[in-house]
C-alpha cells in the first residue's frame, strides 16, 4: 500500500487549532488459490480517496518547555467501501475488506498530546483512542475501536537538523458484523473474524527544518518503522517495514 495524506491547521485564536486531513491510497494484493483451484496466482488492485477528519485542538497548557494539548474529532466515510476487481471467482467481484478505502461510518476520536524541552532534546507523548460508530455501515459491518500510544525523543544535532525515536502501540478491536457479499470460504481477505491486532513499532526518524529565506518555514522528515511485536486476530499478513516521507509548510 502506497497512501498520500494530506492535512491543514488553522488557529483561530492562541487556544484553539483546527484541522483537517484525507488520504489517497493506491493497494495491490498478490493472492494464491488453494489446490482444488490450481495453485493458480491472481492479482487484485484498488486506489483511491480514504475517510476525512476533522478535529479541534485545544490548549490545556503551554510554557517555554512544556506543552499539552486536547483533541476531539470526527471521521466522515468519504471513502469507497465498494472497491472491485477480477477475481477467479467473478469478473467484478467485491475485494476484502483490507482493501477498501474507508470504513462506511462517522466515527469519534479522542487525543491528548504532550511535549517537553531539555535543550537540544525534546519528549513527546500522544494517546489516541476512535470509537467506531454504534451502527454498521451500508454493507453491514462495522471496524473496531483503535487505541494508539505514542513515547517519541528527538535531539537537534545542528541548528536545521535532528533525529528522532519513536515508539509507538496500537491495538484495534475485533470487526462487527460481515459484507454479505464476500464468502469467506474463497479468501481469509473477505473473513470479517480475519481483523482486529495488536502491534508495537519502534521507528528513527530525520528532520530537517530550514531556516533561509528561500525555503523559509518549510520542514521535511523521514522516518522509518521496524515491527517490534505483531499479535493478530485470524490469518492476515504481518507488517515487514513502513517508510513515511512528510512535507510541511507554515504560514
Amino acid at each position: 500500500m502506497d497512501m498520500h495524506m494530506f492535512g491543514a491547521m488553522y488557529a483561530p485564536s492562541n487556544s484553539l487549532t483546527l484541522m483537517v486531513m484525507t488520504n489517497y491510497s493506491r493497494k495491490e494484493m498478490t493472492q494464491q488459490r488453494n489446490i482444488m483451484g490450481g495453485k493458480k496466482k491472481f492479482r487484485v488492485r484498488s486506489s483511491g480517496l480514504g475517510d476525512m477528519s476533522v478535529s479541534g485542538l485545544y490548549k490545556l497548557y503551554n510554557s517555554a518547555n512544556f506543552k499539552s494539548h486536547s483533541g476531539f474529532g470526527v471521521s466522515f466515510p468519504t471513502g469507497s467501501i465498494n472497491k472491485r476487481d477480477a477475481t477467479p471467482a467473478s469478473s467484478n467481484g467485491r475485494l476484502g475488506y483490507a482493501m477498501q478505502n474507508g470504513s462506511g461510518t462517522y466515527d469519534q476520536f479522542i487525543f491528548l498530546n504532550s511535549l517537553k524541552k531539555y535543550r537540544k532534546t525534546k519528549l513527546g507523548s500522544q494517546i489516541y483512542y476512535k470509537i467506531s460508530a454504534f451502527g454498521k455501515n451500508s454493507k453491514g459491518y462495522k471496524h473496531g475501536n483503535t487505541f494508539i500510544a505514542k513515547v517519541w525523543t528527538s535531539f537537534r544535532l545542528i541548528d536545521f537538523f535532528s533525529t528522532s525515536l519513536n515508539i509507538n502501540y496500537t491495538k484495534k478491536s475485533k470487526m462487527k458484523g460481515t459484507d454479505n457479499e464476500m464468502n469467506p470460504r474463497m479468501s481469509p481477505v473477505m473473513d470479517s473474524r480475519n481483523q482486529g491486532y495488536q502491534k508495537l513499532n519502534l521507528g528513527l526518524g530525520f528532520n530537517f527544518i530550514n531556516h533561509s529565506d528561500a525555503f523559509k518555514n518549510h520542514r521535511i522528515g523521514l522516518e522509518i518503522f521496524m515491527p517490534i511485536y505483531q499479535r493478530y486476530r485470524g490469518i492476515q499478513m504481518s507488517e515487514q517495514f513502513r517508510t513515511m516521507i512528510g512535507w510541511q509548510y507554515g504560514f
